[in-house]
């Protein structure tokens, strides 16, 4: 009887691991937080569980998620976005044994914390811009001014927004003074850092005891926000970089890192400039590029879960690398539009502008995040909630 996976995170990444794991021999169940999920369309879902929002009731996900482990055979549990990594880090005495396919707590609570991982990088000699951490709304111009314009305002916490955004970028003073009005709670904390120009690469690893195993890197041609922040829509797998793959390995080292991950750098194309951007434990969202190109993330992430349980099975070995290959999220683009259509988005560009790129983006694409021929449910329900109700996964 083939081993069950279940899988917990409605996101994109989170159809490339049940179609990765389905195909390697694995059961999967795929947990979900609404009635319907483009997950359970994919004729790789052995099954769905429905459960309570980690996000908004931990305690009850927690409890539903033992209560469902003891009437249901789990020999794995595979939590692929940051919400449900976190819960069961800070919920795990709550639940059975059971195998978790991620890396350890203490390194990915360091990971998800931005102040932190900056130190960290810079100790490691990782290029890192001008930071400033725990900066409060009432000081927000200062620190801008030192850091200089333009420049990023973030969140410390990797899992929170700036005002529904993952980075807003400040032009001037003014444009700073107007967010520092806007927060309400005083002693709460953000990221100042100088602005860093270049192209985001994302560098897609996995790694035992520190070593890296598999090693890939594609870089972002275009998101889904105007200014460059945000989710890739358009990305394209490049040759690995020495420098970036140097740094990739001594962030590895430095956390005896076991598990799969992705190091993420802005690279200056003019200049070759490098700056270190975050540390993510855990897939990349546009994880299905390098599987396409022959990275199988989520197959090493489960087989490393498999021998840190004991199993001294071989890990896998990659193919060659595909360079050169388009992967586009025509999804992610559309719901982009709708979504500043719907709030006036500021910069955002005309929506015959926006479409326009949107198409030349798929009709470059050799690779798409969501859609395959071979299973198109989950693209074809996702698509029925662009413009209305939001499709969770995908």
């Amino acid at each position: 009887m083939p081993e069950t996976v279940l899988t917990l995170g409605n996101s994109r990444e989170a159809l490339t691991v049940i179609r990765s794991l389905a195909k390697a021999g694995y059961r999967v169940i795929a947990g979900k937080v609404a009635e319907r999920d483009a997950t359970e369309f994919s004729r790789h879902t052995a099954a769905s569980w429905l459960h309570p929002a980690p996000a908004s009731d931990p305690e009850a996900f927690l409890a539903a998620l033992g209560a469902f482990q003891a009437r249901q055979r789990i020999d794995y549990v595979f939590p692929i976005g940051e919400t449900p990594m976190r819960t069961i880090i800070h919920g795990q005495s709550q639940l059975p044994a059971v195998r978790l396919v991620m890396v350890d707590a203490a390194t990915a609570l360091t990971c998800f914390d931005k102040g932190r991982m900056y130190a960290v990088a810079r100790e490691l000699g990782i290029p890192v811009p001008t930071t400033l951490v725990g900066v409060t709304p009432a000081r927000l111009v200062d620190a801008a001014r030192r850091c200089g314009f333009p420049c990023a305002l973030k969140a410390n916490d990797s899992s929170e927004l700036v005002l529904g955004e993952k980075a807003l970028i400040c032009n001037d003073e003014l444009s700073v003074a107007e967010l520092a009005r806007r927060f309400v709670a005083p002693d709460i904390g953000f990221v100042v850092q100088s602005f860093a120009p270049g192209q985001r690469v994302n560098c897609n690893f996995a790694a035992w005891d520190g070593e890296l195993r598999s090693y890939s890197e594609h870089r972002i041609l275009r998101t889904d926000r105007p200014n460059g922040t945000g989710l890739a829509v358009d990305s394209e797998s490049i040759p690995a970089t020495p420098s970036l793959r140097q740094h990739t390995e001594a962030l590895a080292r430095h956390f005896q890192y076991t598990g799969i991950g992705c190091a993420q750098f802005l690279v200056d194309p003019a200049s070759s400039a490098i700056a270190f951007l975050e540390l993510n434990p855990r897939l990349d969202a546009a994880c299905s590029l390098p599987v396409a190109c022959g990275c199988d993330l989520p197959l090493w992430a489960l087989e490393i879960a498999r021998r840190r349980a004991g199993d001294r099975a071989d890990l896998p070995v990659d193919a060659d690398y595909r360079i050169g290959v388009r992967g586009n999220w025509l999804l992610g683009d559309l719901r982009a539009r709708a979504k500043a259509s719907r709030s006036g988005m500021d910069g955002a560009p005309p929506s015959l502008v926006w479409l326009g790129r949107a198409a030349r983006s798929f009709l470059a694409a050799n690779h798409h995040t969501v859609w395959s021929g071979r299973d198109p449910g989950p693209a074809l329900f996702s698509y029925l909630g662009v413009q209305g109700r939001r499709a969770p996964a995908a």
